[in-house]
């Protein structure tokens, strides 16, 4: 699986029942294409666990919400060039961190400035089961929809006509209803 892929190869082959290799390189692409219209659509930049080393503004305040959560780890904490510790107790100065922000303790703020804090850190989750079928959904209908002429909506002869839904390339209703508890709202 790729960096950033949400779904194997194996598993959306498993999906769309195809044994052979000959369409690989058309759905490796295919989960990739997902997986990012995903994170979009989720507001997330990345949902497997990674490892960042983050350049950010100061605050002003004790507290910074990095845009990549869950937090699992900082391992550093560098303010106006300075290491900040990370803090032994509650009380003790230095940094502490909960899944979505990194906190200085002892009573120090971050000072606001431009990129004046360098935070290395790991952050992300295993892909949820539901986020995963979501992809694997979105695979599905992307492969599906690759003999649909786009700029196509109706079409029609004497007794037959016909209309298409405006969603090649999007993500499927049903993979959205998946999705939904875990989109990133602020």
């Amino acid at each position: 699986m790729a960096t950033g892929d949400l779904t194997s190869l194996a598993a959306a082959k498993d999906w769309l029942g195809i044994t052979d290799d000959g369409r690989d390189a058309l759905l490796t692409r295919l989960v990739a294409v997902a997986s990012s219209a995903i994170r979009n659509a989720l507001n997330r930049p990345t949902l497997a666990p990674a490892d960042y080393d983050l350049v950010l503004d100061g605050t002003g305040t004790r507290s910074v919400v990095p845009r990549i959560h869950p937090i699992t780890a900082v391992s550093s904490v560098v303010l106006d060039g300075v290491a900040i510790p990370a803090a032994a107790g509650p009380a003790d100065a230095g940094f502490r961190w909960n899944d979505t922000a990194v906190f200085l303790t002892g009573g120090a703020v971050f000072s606001r400035g431009r990129g004046n804090l360098r935070i290395a850190l790991t952050a992300g989750q295993p892909v949820p089961a539901e986020v995963e079928q979501a992809c694997l959904l979105t695979v599905q209908a992307m492969l599906s929809s690759r003999d649909l002429d786009p700029n196509l909506s109706s079409e029609g002869t004497a007794g037959y006509s016909a209309g298409f839904r405006e969603t090649a390339g999007a993500i499927p209703p049903a993979a959205l209803r998946l999705l939904a508890p875990h989109r990133r709202v602020f």
